[in-house]
Parts: C-alpha cells; structure tokens; sequence
C-alpha cells in the first residue's frame, strides 16, 4: 500500500511496483497484411500538380493520368505511400542531380500486396512513351520545373 498525501492509504502501485507483462519474447514476428493504399482515381484523372516545390527553391509541374503504367526503363524504385510523394521523390532526383539522367514520370503503385518482389511501389522513370492499362496505377509526367 501507498500513502497518499493526506495520509491515507491506496492500493496503486507506485511507479517502481514491477508489473507483470504477457509479452512472450520468443514468439515469432508476424509481419502485417499488405494493402491497399489510397488512389484518387479517376478523380484525379487528367489533374496537373503543380505545388511540388524543393528546398532549393524548385517547382514542378506533373500531370497525372489514372489507370496506365508507363512501358519506360524504369531508373529505380522507391516505396512510397502516395502518389504525391512519388512525384516528390522525381522532383528531388531533379533538383538534386548531378548526372544527365532526368526523372521525367513516375508510375505508382497502390496495390501493395503485388510489389513486395519489385522493390518498391514508386517507380522513377525517365519519361513515358507508351503506356499499357492497369487498375492498380497511375503515372504522372513531368511537364515542367
């Protein structure tokens, strides 16, 4: 029992009672289910973003189409939880890059579950030619900085 400051006495444990814990420490890790992350599409269809701005000062200017994954080489991939990050991610490589190679589209993915085995769900790419259907995607193209 604990006192407490008029003098009576209290059942709660003071903060060095040891508590007892049911965490069993050998238990295996379970990893969590993949899902699916948010998309606006095909609301977001067609939409040019232009607020993506770099800390050196740089803005961006993409234009998003819903439903097709772009067939270009892709330079790497990235994990990424929205689109909008994706387009970031494109827009640093530019802002930031010392070589001739140029980020000119992303292609994200939402469907996380089917992308484990490709290194991540945000592809960089150098532009975008041709382009196949996919539910599960949308690209954005660089047209401007």
């Amino acid at each position: 029992m604990n006192s407490t400051p008029d003098g009576q006495n209290s059942s709660r444990p003071n903060s060095s009672t040891p508590t007892s814990s049911s965490t069993n420490p050998t238990a295996p890790f379970v990893a969590p289910t993949p899902a699916a992350l948010a998309l606006d599409c095909p609301g977001g269809d067609g939409q040019i973003i232009s607020d993506l701005n770099t800390p050196t000062g740089r803005t961006f200017r993409y234009q998003v189409t819903c439903g097709k994954d772009c067939q270009v080489k892709n330079i790497f991939p990235i994990w990424a939880y929205t689109l909008d990050m994706c387009m970031q991610a494109c827009a640093n490589m530019n802002a930031y890059n010392a070589t001739d190679l140029a980020c000119g589209a992303v292609v994200f993915r939402a469907d996380m579950a089917n992308v484990t085995s490709l290194g991540g769900n945000c592809f960089l790419k150098t532009g975008c030619d041709s382009v196949s259907q996919n539910a599960d995607v949308a690209h954005a193209v660089l047209l401007s900085f």
